[in-house]
């Protein structure tokens, strides 16, 4: 990915204004992978996401929504080339509640490089050495050779806050030996935050306030795709899949028609024939109604809320509302207003798509429902409209799939700043 030549100017101008650097792969910018990681002076960052927001609006770039983490993770997007933009900012340098690099003097010792600011060449090769070693207890492969570099670059006029004494280990290139004393180096980051017990405490309070915040306000996403046969939702899943991963990364998962918490269907287990099942029961229909309430309340709190807590993203493929449609699928027989009352104690998703495809098409692609039956399903869908209100979507998907998902991720991007507006007005 790449920040046009203006979006980029922009965001070098107003940074300017602060204390900071690019913590790392600055070599490459405007380019850049994932992300952007930047390190602001402490109380920064708010001011210039405003200012940021003022000057992007101007060249077409528009604000998505932030997610609280031990950085700001801030998602714009870019409607004159259709990018998602992620930006990180940092005003500590942590893991979990532990501070790892003394961010401060990492700011006093910056360099100048091009026309914006940089580590020092210690504190960049700390930075990357620690990051993930902390985190995973491995040394990212594809920073050796960076951090081996910046170690022969390293003058010793600096002097380290935390000295893990790894010069021996990086001269030789012995990643191995260094990761053999993860828990060794955890354990002296830890002592040396205890002997800051208050500004431990801090720093406890606020993660532990930051979790509580994405619990009540989840920065990430839950939606739901729904259709009859053949309506296309499993290649619309596949292209969101791929079109959000600017922001949600590998934060993605699946799921069919529920939560599979007991028993989880294998990927290969297709339904052939959905309508030649076995005959309902009612007393049975009664029972896996009230285990479907159970397993989707059940599996949203231990599998759904904790992950887009994370900044994740949720797409179901079916949900509850398709015993609305098509019981029989289901093989359950049961009074549709009992269905529609019991919608009302199932989680909410924050949005829903209904792939609206003309049955002669929908037919072509799936022949395991005749064209009377899928005209029917797709009125009974239509239907969802005055049960779920704004949150439901109708989308004609009969020929141009690209077309399809560009409809669904405007009507995303729409519903995220819109959400991030109202929580800011909270």
């Amino acid at each position: 990915m790449k920040l046009r030549e203006e979006v980029f100017q922009i965001l070098i101008g107003i940074l300017n204004d602060y204390y900071y650097c690019f913590l790392r792969n600055y070599e490459i910018l405007p380019e850049y992978t994932n992300d952007i990681d930047i390190l602001v002076e402490k109380g920064a960052t708010k001011k210039i996401l405003l200012k940021l927001i003022e000057k992007f609006e101007k060249e077409e770039v528009i604000h998505l929504y932030n997610a609280q983490f031990s950085c700001l993770s801030i998602y714009f997007y870019d409607e004159k080339v259709e990018q998602i933009i992620h930006l990180d900012f940092f005003e500590e340098v942590k893991w979990k509640v532990f501070e790892y690099l003394p961010a401060t003097e990492v700011l006093k010792t910056r360099k100048k490089y091009k026309n914006f600011y940089v580590p020092h060449p210690l504190y960049e090769m700390y930075e990357l050495l620690l990051t993930r070693l902390i985190y995973q207890g491995k040394i990212k492969e594809v920073y050796k050779d960076r951090i081996f570099s910046l170690y022969q670059r390293i003058n010793g006029e600096i002097p380290f806050k935390y000295k893990f004494n790894f010069d021996t280990e990086i001269a030789s290139q012995s990643w191995g030996e260094i990761e053999k004393r993860i828990t060794t180096i955890r354990t002296k980051l830890i002592f040396s935050n205890i002997l800051k017990p208050i500004k431990l405490s801090k720093h406890i309070f606020l993660f532990l306030k930051r979790i509580f915040q994405r619990l009540i306000n989840p920065p990430g996403l839950f939606i739901i795709l729904c259709g009859v046969d053949g309506s296309g939702k499993t290649t619309q899943i596949n292209l969101l899949s791929e079109n959000l991963r600017g922001i949600y990364s590998d934060k993605i998962r699946l799921f069919h028609f529920r939560p599979s918490i007991f028993y989880k269907k294998p990927q290969n287990d297709t339904v052939i024939n959905p309508h030649d099942q076995l005959k309902s029961n009612y007393i049975r229909d009664l029972i896996k109604l009230f285990y479907y309430i159970f397993i989707y309340n059940y599996g949203f709190l231990i599998q759904v809320l904790p992950f887009v807590a994370k900044n994740g993203l949720v797409i179901f493929d079916r949900y509850y509302y398709d015993l609305l449609v098509d019981q029989k699928r289901f093989r359950m027989n049961l009074p549709q207003n009992l269905i529609k009352f019991f919608s009302h104690f199932i989680p909410k998703p924050d949005l829903i798509f209904f792939l609206d495809t003309n049955p002669e098409i929908a037919f072509a692609r799936k022949r395991e429902l005749n064209i009377k039956e899928l005209e029917r399903q797709g009125n009974e869908f239509y239907n969802l409209k005055n049960l779920l209100g704004d949150r439901f979507s109708i989308i004609l998907n009969n020929s141009d799939v690209s077309s399809t998902v560009h409809n669904i991720i405007e009507i995303i991007f729409q519903y995220l700043g819109n959400r991030t507006q109202s929580r800011i007005k909270l």
